[in-house]
């Protein structure tokens, strides 16, 4: 029987088209049919450095009315097929070709096939005949010797790939330690798993971008720049182009779309009430961990505590501000400053006391909201020339200078207000976040009239929001920093369950 090992990923592909490659059997015939459906299982046979095919012959039983599958066997596809199996680095025909421990594989509807070269650092190509190329990473002249000895088999010249996370294009790029693949709807780009990032490579302009994630690990929710994973091992793509991640190290399930997948249009009239709803309304309680913290701080498209992402506790790490729970407040009352505000980090531990802002109401935590994003989209019918809104400038922590809208003013309006809005006829997509009163009192910056007819509670500034993809966790227990989210759970919802980590190739 057939051997393998550590096989690691497989792709299946039915071969049914008619194929533009020199007909084998007749040199003459450039387009032949090469098959009738038939059934190919690539196997990425990572300690054996090797691709692998099973095939068969899949025939109708017209007892069962069922097809079976026939005559099935086991084939080198590419990897240094006609000699022993060896690690090391090689393009060319299925005898001539070499991988080093690669895990991942996808195949594409036309047939090519691509492998995470992992211990080469490189993604590579393979044609329906076996051949090989390295489509991304750069190359360098491999050490020949190993412990003193001359390393035996090296074809020359003897190349080896760079780790590096180094973007541009495809033949200058550096990976480190690619594990998976998965193919964009389309088959024009690929998605790879590149130790903390996910990295795109676009088989059109042949230029590697990088879309989540960066240089050190971590579990943070938002747009792909800001996000962090934690050595995701494996990906896959739905039709309408939502990435799936299994985020191995951090034992969750993460979610990349684009920023329209989450983001919903809003009427002209929308004002902060309307759109935003407020830490601990939704119609199930997320789970938490013992100290009240939810798994992360973005709930579709919001960002709660947005501003205060930041702010870092050594036990409860960052954004603990955005996943604590709170009761469902919305427009907070009149506050006074002799509380506990939502930001004291001052105290002996942020979670000993209650969060009051109104006088007296000492058995409810409460929350302003301070902080927190609202990503909306305002349509273009909603420009208007608006000569005045009620607004003041203020300066804000780690944003600068900005127009802050009371609540009751429309989101849109304060989109057009600023002038975004104006002969636009792309996606309009807005970061609505709140700056509570009482965060404009404790810091000095309040500056509207209290006698005026409308004190209102909330305030809001409006920007033009990025339209970079957007990571959420979607499934996984919350845990503190230095807790164990893993486990064998099933729940619902699913960021109650656990999963264990299960790195490729361990």
């Amino acid at each position: 029987g057939a051997e393998f090992s550590f096989p690691n990923d497989i792709a299946v592909w039915r071969d049914w088209a008619w194929w533009p490659y020199p007909n084998p059997i007749d040199p003459d015939s450039y387009l032949y049919r090469n098959g009738n459906g038939t059934v190919n299982l690539f196997v990425v046979d990572s300690g054996n450095h090797r691709i692998r095919k099973i095939i068969g012959e899949v025939e109708y039983d017209a007892e069962n009315g069922k097809n079976t599958w026939s005559n099935v066997r086991v084939e080198c596809f590419s990897g240094r097929c006609k000699g022993e199996p060896e690690p090391g680095y090689g393009d060319g025909s299925m005898e001539d070709s070499r991988f080093d421990s690669p895990q991942g594989i996808a195949v594409a509807n036309d047939g090519r096939i691509f492998v995470a070269d992992t211990n080469n650092h490189l993604i590579r190509e393979i044609d329906r005949f076996g051949t090989v190329k390295t489509i991304a990473g750069s190359l360098r002249q491999a050490e020949t010797k190993r412990n003193g000895n001359e390393v035996e088999g090296c074809p020359q010249p003897c190349l080896a790939g760079i780790p590096g996370d180094a973007g541009g294009d495809s033949d200058k790029s550096t990976l480190t330690y690619p594990s998976d693949l998965a193919i964009e709807p389309g088959d024009y780009s690929l998605l790879v798993t590149d130790r903390h990032r996910i990295r795109r490579i676009d088989l059109i302009s042949n230029l590697v971008t990088t879309l989540v994630g960066g240089e050190d690990e971590g579990e943070r929710d938002g747009v792909g720049s800001e996000s962090t994973l934690n050595n995701p091992a494996s990906i896959t793509v739905t039709r309408d182009g939502i990435a799936y991640i299994a985020d191995s190290a951090s034992c969750r399930i993460r979610r990349v779309a684009s920023s329209l997948y989450s983001v919903p249009e809003v009427s002209c009239g929308d004002t902060l009430s309307t759109i935003f709803r407020p830490n601990g309304c939704s119609s199930y309680d997320d789970p938490i961990d013992e100290y009240g913290l939810t798994v992360t701080p973005v709930q579709g498209n919001i960002y709660y505590n947005f501003l205060h992402r930041e702010q870092y506790d050594d036990d409860l790490g960052n954004d603990f501000i955005g996943r604590s729970k709170k009761n469902c407040v919305g427009s907070p009352p009149l506050s006074t400053l002799d509380k506990k505000f939502w930001n004291d980090i001052i105290s002996e531990y942020p979670f000993n006391y209650n969060l009051v802002i109104d006088d007296g109401k000492t058995l409810v935590r409460e929350d302003p909201n301070d902080g927190s994003r609202v990503t909306i989209m305002c349509p273009a019918e909603c420009y208007r020339v608006l000569k005045k809104i009620p607004a003041f400038l203020t300066d804000i922590d780690g944003v600068g200078e900005v127009n802050l809208y009371p609540e009751n003013v429309a989101v849109c309006d304060a989109a057009a207000f600023e002038g975004h809005l104006e002969g636009r006829d792309e996606v309009n997509l807005f970061d609505v976040t709140i700056v509570s009163e009482a965060s404009l009192k404790s810091s000095g910056r309040w500056t509207l009239d209290t006698n005026s007819t409308i004190v209102p509670r909330q305030f809001f500034f409006i920007s033009r929001s990025s339209h970079e993809v957007r990571v959420q966790t979607i499934s996984g227990a919350p845990s503190r920093l230095l807790g164990d989210p893993c486990g064998y759970h099933d729940a619902f919802s699913p960021q109650s369950s656990s999963v264990s980590p299960c790195l490729k190739g361990k």
